[in-house]
């Protein structure tokens, strides 16, 4: 235990301290600027997360009185367990395999005198207090909603407390012993960077077919539903619980405050851990040994096959072409700056697809499109905007451009080429993977409801400009305070607060824009035609302006770091 302990704190200190090298090198009064720069940063996220929390509140709140009139207003505990738990097994299953494979600490720690179910209980300790962040943010504000309305005694607020704590345990086990497992599987598999990869698609396609099962209950008989509706006494929150009986008795624990019940979610969850540490004891330690081997192939080329493989390109595209290398071939990069715009219409393609459409007539649809095509047009070209910026701030290949030459930054001062131009490249890498996504539900929004070709026109000239400008937004605030000093790669994105800041700052811009074209259409009549391009020079102006700033910031802020 005192192992545990001693490794868990030492674990800590080096994960959540986000404190640089050259900080430390500053004079007590730089230092102190420092630390009362990083609180007012840490109270400026908060105050962003405030309309969110407000928001998840409402829901509580509001839901439970809609749904309690049918004796179903447990169905809101019911979600915000399964949403809870889902999030916790999402995120964590992703960051445990960086945590307890890939950090730069495992080759330091086997050697050293601790067992394998020390290492991953002190790791899953780690994972644990991270999870903690996404549940009191997301679920405890939907939780406060539900408990105050309903008026809830005392053993419902404690039962909370014990949610929070213990909720995101079982599926962090879930992640545990499937990343183990997989990296046990594939041990043999000497390419670090391939073994990731194929973690990755192994869990996208387990997240695809959860997704999947969710969707099926979509499609249940009305009739059936409408008859659990009426039955009361949350008899559709209890249906919900398939993929994670545990949370049955903290949902009951919470919905009937029975102390029983909240003793038996402490006991299973005791359980859940128990296996774990049984599965790290035999497993880690065999999948990880060997993870610091790697393997290449040689091969010997001619004279002419040296002459075909070296050719001459634009300096720039070449630039272009090395940051696309590096991001699909490290596991984390492809995953957070890639895969989010390349498997996005595959998640929401599934829910088309499913039974739970089967009776939507497409005829009707369309008949309904053709009543009033300039409304339908309008919606389109509003939505393909929203949807570009979404997509650029959860896109986060311009966001951390500057942060993922990490140690190797030194190179951009010597390779021949200006900083504004490798600036320019980055940000252009950024654009390509944006503009993927842009093109293909552009293309869907013209195929299936057979829209104007000009109204497509603008909205790929639309969605195209505002990439540029929500790219550019994104560099910014990444050559304004570049995070250089990480361990890992996981690092730089994941703990990485410029990735915040440049989801914000699109959120806003892109809110603002929507919002006034919005007000202009609903409340001024102004014809969407006119609207569109008056955006689009609006855009086009604002993308141009940042792009001398980004020209300024490049030369000025890489020169000036050492």
């Amino acid at each position: 235990m005192k192992k545990y302990i001693l490794l868990t704190k030492v674990l800590l200190k080096t994960g959540l301290n986000f404190r640089t090298d050259s900080n430390k090198k500053k004079n007590k009064g730089k230092r102190a600027g420092l630390e009362i720069s990083r609180k007012l940063l840490y109270v400026l996220i908060l105050v962003c997360f405030v309309p969110l929390i407000i928001t998840f509140y409402m829901a509580g709140r509001e839901g439970y009185l809609l749904l309690n009139s049918v004796g179903q207003g447990g169905i809101i505990v019911n979600l915000a367990c399964l949403g809870g738990t889902m999030m916790a097994f999402v995120f964590g299953a992703l960051m445990v395999v960086t945590v307890y494979y890939y950090s730069s600490d495992i080759e330091k720690l086997l050697p050293l005198p601790f067992r394998p179910e020390q290492i991953v209980a002190a790791k899953f300790t780690v994972t644990l207090l991270y999870e903690y962040i996404t549940m009191i943010f997301l679920i405890l504000p939907l939780l406060l909603g539900y408990g105050i309305a309903a008026g809830a005694g005392p053993v419902f607020w404690i039962g909370l407390l014990v949610a929070l704590l213990f909720m995101p345990v079982a599926p962090l086990v879930y992640g545990s012993v499937f990343s183990m497992l997989v990296m046990l599987l594939f041990k043999k598999a000497k390419n670090r960077d391939f073994l990731m990869t194929i973690y990755t698609l192994v869990f996208l396609v387990v997240v695809l077919g959860l997704n999947g099962f969710g969707n099926s209950f979509a499609s249940m008989d009305p009739d059936k539903l409408i008859q659990l509706l009426m039955q009361g006494n949350n008899s559709l929150a209890t249906t919900l619980n398939v993929a994670f009986p545990s949370l049955v008795f903290i949902e009951k624990a919470l919905v009937f405050e029975a102390p029983l019940q909240l003793l038996f979610f402490v006991l299973s969850a005791v359980l859940y851990i128990a296996v774990f540490i049984v599965a790290g004891k035999f497993l880690y330690f065999r999948g990880v040994s060997g993870m610091a081997d790697t393997a290449s192939k040689r091969k010997a080329f001619s004279g002419d096959e040296s002459r075909k493989i070296i050719r001459r390109r634009n300096i720039l595209v070449t630039y272009m072409m090395k940051e696309l290398r590096i991001l699909f071939r490290t596991p984390v990069y492809f995953l957070n700056c890639v895969l989010i715009a390349i498997l996005w219409p595959v998640i929401f393609a599934i829910p088309m697809a499913g039974k739970a459409f089967s009776n939507i007539n497409p005829e009707k649809i369309l008949e309904m499109v053709g009543a009033d095509m300039l409304r339908t047009t309008s919606v389109c070209i509003l939505a393909v905007f929203v949807i570009t910026a979404g997509i650029s701030a959860l896109n986060f290949t311009a966001g951390t451009a500057i942060s993922r030459e990490g140690k190797n930054f030194y190179v951009m001062k010597y390779i021949p080429l200006s900083y504004k131009e490798q600036v320019f490249a980055k940000t252009m890498t950024g654009v390509v993977l944006a503009l993927f996504s842009s093109t293909l539900y552009c293309l869907v929004a013209m195929l299936i409801l057979r829209i104007p070709v000009f109204a497509v026109v603008l909205s790929t000239v639309l969605s195209f400009i505002s990439c540029f400008l929500f790219n550019y937004l994104a560099i910014i605030v990444d050559l304004i305070r570049p995070k250089l000093n990480w361990e890992n790669e996981q690092s730089a994105i994941k703990q990485n607060l410029n990735t915040l800041f440049e989801m914000v700052l699109i959120v806003l811009v892109g809110g603002i824009i929507a919002a006034a074209g919005l007000l202009c259409y609903l409340k001024l009549g102004i014809s969407i035609y006119i609207i569109a391009p008056v955006a689009a020079a609006v855009v086009l102006a604002g993308a141009l302006l940042l792009n001398r700033a980004v020209a300024a910031l490049a030369e000025t802020k890489l020169g000036a770091l050492e």
